[in-house]
């Protein structure tokens, strides 16, 4: 609220100056008045974290342009656009002080496991969950034994997805051949599952089989 000013000026077309705003604040203004020339930090920080706008739009991806700052794709929200949103990032770049070619990140939502069958049996949740955001109902993450017996989950099968899914190796395979298509500088990856062992276990074998561990 005190960086916005008013409750009235909330709203998504004030998302650019909101966002040149903070740019000033940690230390990149651009232009002759913004709202950093209001405030001062103290004490005085010795080094300012960088920008990356994370958009899942063709829109924020031309502001990233516009901006010359570093672009990271939200592929993982599964709602299409991927490819749309990086050439159009890409083409409508504009070096600035901070950033002199562009810079992507892909964001993916993976799930590894010791087999194939036990990767898709704890996908099961997520996939429930994402046909209740895709049809306007909300339906908390269940447990794979009660994913398994729902009634949408054929459903909630057919629905096509980015999600990757699959032993270790495939999901590594998976993964370089998006960084491939997208020319990606670096990926971003979560694991959605209702177990935490599952998820732990999900990033411990693609760090294996990536050889990062």
């Amino acid at each position: 609220m005190a960086l916005r000013r008013s409750r009235d000026l909330l709203g998504a077309d004030d998302f650019p100056r909101d966002l040149l705003d903070l740019m000033g604040l940690l230390g990149d203004p651009r232009g002759e008045h913004g709202l950093w020339q209001n405030f001062r930090a103290t004490p005085a920080p010795t080094s300012m974290p960088s920008v990356f706008l994370l958009g899942s739009s063709g829109y924020s991806a031309q502001l990233a342009a516009h901006l010359g700052l570093p672009f990271g794709f939200a592929h993982h929200f599964d709602m299409g656009g991927t490819m749309e949103a990086v050439e159009r990032y890409r083409r409508d770049f504009r070096p600035s002080s901070v950033l002199a070619e562009p810079y992507l990140i892909i964001t993916a939502n993976v799930l590894a496991a010791d087999t194939k069958d036990e990767a898709e049996w704890h996908a099961l949740p997520a996939r429930l969950t994402t046909l209740g955001r895709r049809t306007g109902r909300f339906i908390r993450l269940p447990s794979p034994q009660d994913a398994s017996v729902h009634p949408d989950m054929a459903e909630a099968n057919r629905l096509p997805t980015s999600r990757v899914v699959g032993a270790a190796a495939d999901v590594v395979a998976e993964l370089l051949a998006l960084a491939s298509r997208t020319g990606a500088d670096e990926l971003m990856v979560t694991s959605v599952a209702y177990d935490l062992d599952a998820r732990v276990r999900s990033i411990e074998l693609l760090a294996e089989a990536w050889a990062l561990a």
